[in-house]
């Protein structure tokens, strides 16, 4: 979603991810304006980029659409303002074969003023470590297409890191191990999130809850 993220940041993680084995595709539940100014962005970078308008912002249901149209064996889920080190799909190749969905710690990067050849070659200031915490915080999931289709992400939730949590509980339970990948970066390029557990948010949180307390139970 353009609006909430903005047009650098997407550039950015696409950017980031063109010299790696992988297919891109871009779900994007913006407003066309917004759509059509990234698409001729995007002109030329072999991404897929799908416009799917929604009436409201649902990062599982764009997700879940983008598992739907891709046509490969293994899958890597992500949010568009993180930027990749160069080396990140390599390293979850590693892990092909073996029954596990991996997740991702990220660390914060405080400006997205960034050129295209620092990003491609993995030059970045310093940053901090995400202070939201080392749970499953939607980095990224990597894991086999058949995970993803028999565990889609519940579009009932909304709010940080709560459908990546139960994609987690889901994977403990149907005996997936979850691992966390340590040997390459991912920094998340900053923008305003709400911190006050209040009004709207609030509702979301409970919600949320209530939905993860139901699987568990």
């Amino acid at each position: 979603n353009i609006r909430k993220r903005g047009l650098k940041r997407v550039m950015n993680s696409v950017y980031s991810l063109q010299k790696q084995d992988c297919n891109i595709i871009v779900v994007d539940g913006s407003e066309i304006d917004q759509f059509l100014e990234l698409h001729t962005l995007l002109k030329g970078l072999n991404v897929e980029h799908v416009h799917f308008p929604i009436d409201e912002f649902n990062k599982p249901m764009l997700l879940n659409e983008g598992i739907r149209l891709s046509n490969t064996d293994y899958i890597f889920c992500s949010d568009a303002d993180y930027i990749f080190k160069s080396d990140l799909i390599d390293t979850c190749k590693q892990y092909r074969g073996k029954n596990v969905l991996l997740h991702k710690k990220v660390k914060m990067l405080h400006s997205t003023n960034i050129t295209t050849s620092r990003i491609k070659g993995w030059r970045f200031p310093k940053c901090n470590y995400n202070a939201w915490g080392t749970l499953a915080n939607g980095a990224m999931q990597y894991s086999t297409k058949e995970f993803f289709n028999d565990n889609p992400y519940n579009e009932e939730m909304s709010g940080f890191g709560a459908m990546d949590n139960l994609t987690a509980y889901m994977a403990h339970k149907n005996w997936v191990a979850i691992v966390w990948v340590e040997e390459s970066e991912i920094l998340h390029q900053h923008h305003p999130v709400e911190k006050k557990m209040s009004g709207e948010n609030l509702i979301k949180f409970k919600r949320n809850q209530k939905i993860l307390a139901d699987y568990i139970r």
